[in-house]
């Protein structure tokens, strides 16, 4: 699928990658790394340790540059953004990079066909001079290709394969597992990094040296707790059982009615943009940011965050989707 409201930047010159390991939540300095094509998830932080913009980073070993990935939104206040840190910098930013390019994504249903997926295309010549990469938020299921806009990825005859042209099959499968994404879920300088659950999708590196905003994170993840995150909900059917937990599967799609409406609720979430998320007792405890569907993507109160129960949102009955890392996660200031 085109993702139509992703942008990209190209960052390059001799110094890009000492200027962008200062900048970033991610690890992008090493000697080992120049050499290699990835794509990896970071954060452009504000100077007091807010999340200012998510962003994947391709990089491009031949061109010795980055492409730089955000929401359309961000573009221009990401260059901005960056300018105000070049000082004397050897380094260029090109923003006009999204004339030329477009962001794809690719969606499967199971690591195995998303292993079957890259095999075929790695095998065909045509793709030898574009980006292809997994999706480090969410590897096993989803991958990342970028384009010349003139191009449209020949996958049409490969099995399993269905173009879509309506990005909410796509929300959808993102909020299933957790994954924001745009200014909406993201506003800029309203969250941590770690309340956005980056380090969870790949997106922080607690070892790496200083940058930007860092003493706030480093804090965090070492001294203290996360007292609120982004949660994913879903509509409540009137018929299934109200304590029966939702967990995601970072190695299925298609899980327990999460992506695919099983309800017998129509709706649209993103009615629910800036609603209260009650509690069973009617008490405030977040506020949805975004939705899709029949999913909504919204901040929680780490200590209200109740598998079992249920929460009201607008006039409706919600379950929380429990991310599968929950359980391992050490920073979760949660009610036992």
């Amino acid at each position: 699928m085109k993702l139509k409201g992703r942008a990209l930047m190209s960052v390059e010159g001799p110094e890009t990658y000492r200027f962008l390991n200062g900048m970033v939540t991610q690890r992008l300095l090493d000697d080992n790394l120049k050499k290699e094509s990835f794509c990896a998830y970071g954060g452009f932080l504000s100077h007091k340790g807010k999340l200012l913009y998510d962003s994947l980073f391709y990089h491009r070993p031949s061109a010795r540059d980055f492409l730089v990935e955000v929401d359309k939104q961000n573009l221009d206040l990401l260059a901005n953004h960056l300018n105000k840190y070049k000082l004397r910098s050897t380094i260029w930013f090109e923003k006009e990079i999204s004339v030329v390019y477009d962001v794809w994504s690719i969606v499967c249903a199971n690591e195995a066909k998303r292993n079957r997926l890259i095999t075929n295309i790695l095998n065909r010549s045509e793709f030898g001079s574009y980006i292809l990469q997994p999706d480090p938020r969410w590897p096993l299921l989803a991958l990342r290709l970028v384009l010349p806009k003139s191009v449209e990825p020949p996958l049409r005859d490969m099995p399993d394969v269905r173009f879509l042209e309506d990005t909410q099959f796509y929300d959808l499968a993102r909020l299933a597992h957790g994954i924001p994404e745009n200014s909406t879920e993201l506003p800029p300088e309203k969250q941590m990094p770690l309340e956005a659950n980056m380090e969870h999708m790949d997106g922080v590196a607690f070892d790496k040296g200083c940058y930007l905003g860092q003493e706030l994170i480093a804090r965090t993840h070492y001294t203290g707790e996360v007292h609120k995150r982004l949660f994913t909900f879903r509509v409540l059917n009137e018929w299934e059982p109200q304590e029966e937990a939702i967990t995601s599967d970072p190695r299925l799609l298609i899980y327990k009615g999460l992506v695919e409406n099983t309800s017998n609720i129509d709706l649209q979430a993103e009615q629910y943009k800036g609603h209260d998320i009650l509690d069973q007792e009617g008490k405030k405890v977040g506020t949805i940011r975004n939705g899709a569907g029949h999913l909504a993507m919204g901040m929680l109160r780490c200590q209200a965050l109740n598998p079992k129960g249920h929460y009201r949102i607008g006039d409706k009955k919600w379950k929380v989707i429990i991310p599968h890392w929950w359980n391992n996660s050490p920073n979760n200031a949660q009610k036992n």
